[in-house]
């Protein structure tokens, strides 16, 4: 998918993310990029990949946030959606809260907490779309994602490397609770292979 047009209209937005955290990862470790145009590659454009199918959401919990992605880099092309970052290192916490007010997005909040802490639950209350980057095995961000899920369908969005359905053979998801509708596959500008997943709530115990 082509987003040549979203960074059109975002560039001095994400242009200005990027010298943020190029600022930020001489501190601190975030996570490595050789280049801007890496950056916009292997993380931006690759976080963008789940817009078309945000139609419907009106919040949005990014469990493991990280750096930003998916949740920061969503934040700015989303306006119209409210974004819950978590992350349970305060350091990274600190960066986009940082970048978040750099950026004067108005749509995004952080909360430095463990994404499956009870308290963290209850402090974020509910949700109708939770994703998450490479952080958990499935299984695991499922049984995570299950406690901020506010309706039946639900959605629950993971990037993920090639090997996705070897990992879901080793440790199997709750088909009781969880129907995986979609999975879209594809390739980045410097050649790397992606597959994005989507879940669906069907059923609460």
């Amino acid at each position: 998918m082509n987003f040549s047009h979203l960074l059109d209209d975002n560039t001095e937005l994400v242009k200005k993310y990027y010298d943020l955290f190029v600022k930020w990862h001489k501190k601190i470790n975030l996570m490595h990029i050789a280049n801007y145009q890496q950056f916009i590659d292997k993380h931006v454009f690759d976080a963008w990949q789940a817009c078309p199918l945000l139609a419907s959401s009106q919040h949005i919990v990014d469990l493991g946030c990280g750096a930003g992605i998916p949740g920061l880099a969503l934040a700015i092309v989303c306006p119209d959606i409210r974004f819950t970052l978590i992350d349970s290192r305060q350091k990274r916490i600190s960066f986009c809260n940082h970048t978040i007010a750099s950026l004067n997005l108005k749509n995004v909040h952080c909360i430095w907490a463990r994404a499956e802490s009870s308290e963290c639950q209850k402090q974020i209350g509910l949700a109708d779309t939770l994703v998450s980057r490479a952080t958990w095995q499935l299984d695991d961000f499922l049984t995570i994602a299950y406690h901020y899920i506010d309706t039946m369908c639900g959605q629950v969005i993971a990037w993920k490397g090639p090997n996705w359905s070897v990992e879901l053979i080793e440790r199997p998801y709750d088909k009781q609770c969880w129907s995986l509708d979609q999975v879209s596959d594809y390739t980045l500008l410097s050649g790397e292979h992606r597959s994005l997943l989507q879940f669906h709530l069907i059923s609460k115990k």
